[in-house]
């Protein structure tokens, strides 16, 4: 009779111990809020990225595309041949660039038209289709530009290998400036007050079809004063209201990365990379970070760079982009 009640203990007590190792084995459920493989950590995967934590996971995006933004300063620093710049886009492989300080049609640039040239080289030696679009900041004067044949331009472009389906321009001025132009005088466009000089700036808006998901990239280039800078914000902010779409916005911003504006785009925006470094500018003597990519939160990135490409006064910043 003992020897059955040490029998049925014995089994109880095994019967028991196969019930805790279940429980406390048991994995929690994969969930669509559980992060997933390659994840975000912080945008840009490896600490590159923003430190805010994403409304939700991850999930690993089919195709990365490559972004980038280059300040390419009217292409002076590679004897005005806008093809160089265009020979760093294929090298790189970058799908969508935004560019900031390109001539169309000036003397000091000889005479070309610099968005096209690059594209019409990419589109020839890729094999792929490219497309471009311009926003003139400054159109029909501007400093030390003389018209080669016509209107002389300046300002920023998108070039992508996606198709731009839509553009619109939205010309920000400075608090001094804005009183002062007219748009009947180009000569108006560049205004120098008692201390300050002023020029108008254009912030380029193109929609574009990215394998059938829409996407809109603002291309920019902020003023060198703070109101002209906080006007950009003010306008920014002001267009995001009418676009439901994933964004894109990317520039010179001529402000570092703790200036007050830069700040203010956390409402509607996340950096692609944090911090005051890695510098931008200049190739010769680097001291600031001023050139920026940033997303709307529908986007996630990875692989920000900043390579050492010396073909400008500012270096080129590039990282990875997908969809959540």
């Amino acid at each position: 009779m003992m020897k059955k009640i040490l029998t049925f203990v014995l089994l109880l007590v095994m019967l028991v111990s196969v019930v805790a190792c279940d429980d406390g084995g048991v994995s929690a459920p994969v969930t669509d809020d559980a992060p997933s493989g390659g994840g975000l950590g912080a945008v840009g995967g490896e600490g590159d990225g923003d430190e805010s934590t994403p409304e939700k996971s991850l999930s690993v995006p089919s195709t990365w595309l490559k972004v980038a933004t280059y300040n390419v300063h009217r292409c002076e620093d590679v004897g005005s041949d806008p093809t160089k710049i265009a020979e760093f886009i294929k090298e790189y492989e970058i799908d969508i660039i935004g560019l900031n300080e390109l001539d169309v049609n000036c003397n000091r640039s000889a005479g070309y038209n610099q968005p096209k040239v690059m594209c019409d080289w990419l589109t020839k030696n890729t094999g792929t289709q490219y497309y471009y679009a311009f926003a003139a900041a400054l159109d029909g004067y501007h400093k030390a530009a003389i018209a080669k044949d016509g209107n002389a331009q300046y300002g920023n472009a998108i070039i992508s290998k996606y198709p731009i389906e839509s553009t619109r321009v939205v010309y920000v001025f400075g608090n001094n400036h804005a009183n002062a132009y007219d748009p009947t005088k180009p000569s108006t466009q560049v205004h120098s007050g008692e201390t300050q000089t002023y020029e108008r700036r254009a912030l380029l808006i193109a929609q574009l079809n990215v394998n059938g998901e829409s996407l809109t990239v603002m291309a920019t280039h902020w003023g060198l004063n703070f109101d002209e800078r906080q006007n950009m914000v003010t306008t920014i902010k002001s267009e995001m209201s009418m676009i439901s779409t994933p964004v894109v916005l990317m520039g010179d911003f001529n402000e570092i990365y703790t200036g007050t504006n830069i700040t203010a785009l956390s409402t509607h925006f996340r950096s692609t990379k944090t911090g005051l470094q890695p510098y931008t500018y200049s190739t010769t003597n680097p001291t600031k970070r001023i050139d920026y990519i940033y997303t709307t939160k529908e986007l996630q990135s990875r692989e920000s760079t900043v390579p050492n490409v010396t073909l400008s006064d500012h270096f080129p910043v590039i990282v990875k982009i997908g969809w959540y």
